[in-house]
């Protein structure tokens, strides 16, 4: 959040505009994507072998996507009309983590950015360390092999850049994979997944219950 000091939008010289500021703090912010981010190898060797496979489906690039943080700008907020200096402005942006960054690190270099900005306040809505389930789990191993049996094209091990409720099980040391249907026109206008792709999902799961239980 910014703050400013009201006028008249002809008075620049009387007031502060707290969009103006905000925009600046916003920058160090969205520069967290160019932060390295050491991935641990099997992690790492898991994206670049689904990449051929993956990127097809999910578009030219998610495997830079999976090894770095993103950041996204998702509102922002302030003003009154075009001709009013705002005397308040929020912006509210969106960052995950690949495995490898902590959120104390990531938290350690925002403060080091905007701590010190003049008119700037910032706190975390919510937070979640980055978890996964080792490639190489048995329950990994099954799904894949189930899902390689029922779907009509070769499926890849990988990460996901979403977000799912499996962060919760994986915290409490339960083995979670999430493999559902394919996202079509995601976030955006008529969205949907295909009935095949649910007779898919649905024949996976219940041969993976099976198979999983049985040994």
């Amino acid at each position: 959040t910014a703050t400013g000091v009201p006028n008249h939008g002809a008075h620049v010289h009387l007031g502060k505009n707290a969009i103006e500021i905000l925009l600046a703090a916003v920058q160090p912010v969205l520069a967290l994507r160019d932060t390295p981010c050491p991935l641990p190898d099997d992690i790492a060797g898991t994206i670049a072998d689904a990449r051929p496979i993956s990127e097809p489906l999910s578009g030219t690039g998610e495997s830079h996507t999976l090894r770095n943080i993103t950041v996204n700008l998702g509102q922002v907020r302030g003003g009154l009309n075009i001709n009013t200096i705002p005397d308040a402005a929020e912006a509210l942006l969106d960052i995950r983590l690949p495995p490898g960054v902590t959120i104390a690190n990531v938290k350690r270099r925002l403060a080091d950015a905007l701590n010190h900005l003049p008119n700037i306040a910032w706190e975390t809505l919510s937070e979640c360390e980055p978890n996964w389930t080792e490639p190489d789990h048995e329950l990994v191993r099954l799904i894949h092999a189930n899902a390689n049996s029922a779907a009509d094209e070769e499926v890849a091990i990988n990460l996901r850049p979403g977000f799912s409720d499996a962060r919760f099980y994986r915290l409490r040391g339960v083995p979670s994979v999430v493999y559902g249907v394919a996202a079509n026109n995601m976030g955006g206008a008529d969205e949907y997944a295909s009935i095949k792709d649910l007779h898919t999902v649905f024949a996976v799961h219940t041969l993976t219950a099976f198979d999983f239980l049985s040994a």
